[in-house]
């Protein structure tokens, strides 16, 4: 059995960031938080997301995971006010879930786990080269770059960190100092390209990001870190690099 209460708000950031890049996913709720980690149908992009229990106003449950159509869950969330509570219940005997806004009541049906691509686990990536930029910079950038080709070109060295986009005539060209990033941490300049396609949703959710950690290497790939609700929602982002575009 599981019951869990919590804001609005709080659903909609962890349902809308996960829909950027998948339609379904499972929930791991455990004792103290919950779980989310999903990959694309292409292989290409990963996400995984950590809320704390304690950011939600009820936490009552026997640990379970529970397979969600990402769709039909924001569909409840939009007829919800601002700072609403919304009700999750899941009967694990007659395998339902029962969302509830105000005196809105609505049956989901969970999704058969087979049917989902669950990662068995994180990959391990170590990537040395690492720079923290404000939410608002980076989605400002790739919001420019959307406009002008599909492939980003991004680069890093010891005193800046650079985003490129190359298209058939226009091109979009940003620069940021050492000084104008919260940190940079690269030894030697690395390039790198990846699809714009897998970050364009998610950009849109990073203007009330604080701090994001960037990380990649030659030819390796995104590694995104940042958080909502001062962290009490933590996100991982993988994305791997486009072999094509060299």
């Amino acid at each position: 059995m599981l019951h869990v209460v919590a804001e609005s708000s709080v659903l909609k950031i962890i349902v809308e960031t996960l829909m950027t890049q998948v339609e379904e996913a499972r929930f791991d709720f455990y004792t103290d938080r919950l779980e989310v980690c999903a990959v694309d149908a292409a292989n290409v992009a990963m996400i995984k997301m950590e809320a704390d229990a304690a950011l939600f106003d009820t936490w009552d449950l026997d640990e379970c995971k529970v397979v969600m159509e990402l769709a039909k869950m924001r569909e409840v969330l939009t007829l919800a006010s601002s700072g609403e509570l919304v009700e999750i219940i899941f009967d694990d005997v007659a395998n339902r879930i029962k969302v509830s806004v105000g005196k809105i009541e609505r049956t989901l049906s969970p999704i058969n786990e087979d049917n989902v691509r669950v990662p068995q686990r994180v990959p391990d990536i170590n990537l040395s080269s690492v720079a923290k930029i404000s939410g608002i910079e980076l989605s400002r950038a790739f919001r420019a770059a959307k406009y002008v080709g599909e492939i980003v070109h991004m680069s890093m060295s010891p005193d800046e960190l650079g985003i490129t986009v190359p298209g058939p005539t226009d091109a979009v060209d940003i620069t940021y100092s050492n000084s104008e990033l919260e940190e940079l941490n690269c030894e030697n300049k690395v390039n790198s390209q990846y699809s714009l396609t897998y970050m364009l949703e998610l950009v849109k959710k990073l203007d009330s990001v604080n701090l994001i950690t960037l990380a990649f290497g030659e030819n390796e790939p995104l590694k995104m870190n940042f958080g909502f609700h001062e962290d009490a929602i933590k996100v991982l982002f993988l994305l791997a690099p486009r072999q094509d575009a060299y």
